[in-house]
């Protein structure tokens, strides 16, 4: 008699995930090692223990592959792990739809979020996207990270228009905390947002001659490719992107206000600021960060005779 269902899965769910895992980029890896991110275990090891092994198979026939013969339990961990590999893999997935009622909404990407304890109105302004994102963000009418989280996830791969925000996507549904980190102000390892990150990403946007322009007013001694960009610095390019900037940092700092106090007690008591920075951990993003911090929170030296204070009356 053919074998249909294990109770829990039938015939039809492993056929679709079956074709989902053909094309899959997780099809040639470890089992255990997939079974692991997904909150799973599987008790073989070895290179050739993949989901290549076991999607060859129809229904019928997976029931007799070695290992699983007779342990009907066994092979639904092995559709468990495959399914929430499937969620993760592809962001855009409609796996969830497909196996459980239409009308249910997936909370894949909020969970995550949450669990890296990620404010989910985290304000999109002051996320680190490309241009395409920051036009789709206005078109949209997008106001939190959220909000495009969901926009994202409900959009067709081949419809976004912009590669930044599938592979932010894709590193956030892959738990990639380096990733997530380049587009939002995440701490790795530690998790949450934080507002020195937030300063780092907002410094990340200033145009190369405005980074060197605070370096220099910082004390920093500059490169020489950077004391070659320091020459040529154009006027009106460095203010409008610190004008630019200095507002991202001031509203960094009404939703960091905590944070934002303790980094201002440290300039007033002429404490040692840089070390808040280290969280960046990159010696360049460190020390532009720092200096765009003292020019946003008006701690910077007076420069009255030099171009900050030529714009900014400093």
């Amino acid at each position: 008699m053919s074998v249909t269902s294990t109770g829990k899965y039938n015939a039809a769910e492993w056929d679709y995930i079956r074709e989902r895992f053909t094309d899959s980029a997780l099809k040639e890896t470890e089992l255990a090692i997939l079974a692991q991110n997904a909150g799973f275990a599987w008790p073989f090891k070895g290179a050739g223990e993949t989901p290549e092994k076991y999607i060859q198979y129809d229904f019928e026939d997976l029931q007799t592959v070695p290992g699983l013969v007779g342990k009907k339990k066994r092979v639904e961990k092995l559709m468990d792990i495959l399914t929430e590999t499937l969620a993760f893999d592809d962001p855009f997935s409609d796996l969830a739809h497909s196996l459980e009622a239409e009308s249910e909404e997936d909370h894949t990407f909020q969970r995550i979020l949450t669990k890296f304890s990620i404010d989910h109105d985290y304000p999109v302004e002051l996320l680190h996207f490309d241009a395409a994102v920051q036009a789709l963000i206005e078109r949209e009418g997008i106001r939190t990270l959220i909000e495009l989280v969901y926009f994202g996830q409900k959009t067709a791969p081949s419809d976004l228009e912009s590669k930044d925000l599938k592979d932010f996507l894709n590193g956030l549904a892959h738990k990639d905390e380096v990733s997530i980190a380049k587009h939002i102000p995440f701490r790795p390892v530690v998790g949450g947002l934080h507002f020195v990150e937030a300063i780092g990403l907002i410094a990340e946007t200033l145009s190369r001659e405005a980074q060197v322009y605070l370096l220099s007013q910082t004390g920093t001694q500059l490169r020489t490719w950077e004391e070659t960009i320091f020459e040529q610095v154009d006027a009106d390019a460095v203010a409008a992107d610190l004008k630019t900037a200095s507002r991202k940092v001031l509203a960094a700092k009404a939703w960091f206000k905590q944070e934002a106090e303790e980094l201002e007690q440290t300039f007033r008591v002429q404490g040692a600021p840089e070390r808040l920075f280290i969280a960046l951990n990159d010696s360049d993003r460190e020390r532009l960060g720092l200096a765009l911090a003292k020019h946003a929170l008006g701690y910077l030296e007076d420069k009255k005779s030099g171009l900050l204070g030529k714009f900014f009356g400093r």
